[in-house]
């Protein structure tokens, strides 16, 4: 099922010239590609990520870490 807002873009991409969509296409898959890289990486770590999140949190309850006022609102 195409949301409305891919189907926009399908609509859209169908009217521009003949050079605009290769490189629009070229984009779009590279985009893709990227997001994918991503998706793999974060997969591939969330162990790692939990265990610093972990060590954080700990941090934090043990008072090593301090409020940056200027940067947060509590």
């Amino acid at each position: 099922m195409i949301t409305e807002i891919p189907e926009q873009a399908l609509t859209e991409l169908s009217i521009v010239t003949e050079i605009e969509p290769d490189a629009i296409g070229g984009w779009l898959l590279e985009k893709l590609a990227s997001e994918r890289g991503w998706e793999k990486l974060f997969s591939e770590s969330s162990d790692r990520l939990w265990d610093l999140a972990k060590d954080a949190l700990t941090e934090h309850s043990g008072s090593g870490t301090k409020w940056l006022d200027h940067l947060v609102s509590r």
